[in-house]
């Protein structure tokens, strides 16, 4: 959450779950997270699923910076 913050300027809302299956329950000690951003409408995972390419980099430049956290 903390690179988050830094890369979107977001300190005001908090995170997001959901219910559904990901691999991350396979995987002991790890969260699975994705490019929903806030006031994006969510289109995961249904027909004609898109994504604004801006949306796209920042999601980029945050899994680069968490990586990049996590392994230090």
């Amino acid at each position: 959450m903390s690179v988050y913050k830094e890369c979107t300027g977001d300190n005001v809302n908090a995170p997001v779950t959901i219910g559904g299956g990901t691999y991350a329950r396979e995987i002991g000690n790890a969260v699975a997270f994705g490019p929903m951003f806030v006031g994006r409408e969510d289109v995961c995972h249904i027909a004609n699923e898109y994504i604004i390419i801006d949306d796209f980099d920042k999601a980029v430049e945050i899994y680069y910076n968490a990586i990049y956290e996590l392994c230090k």
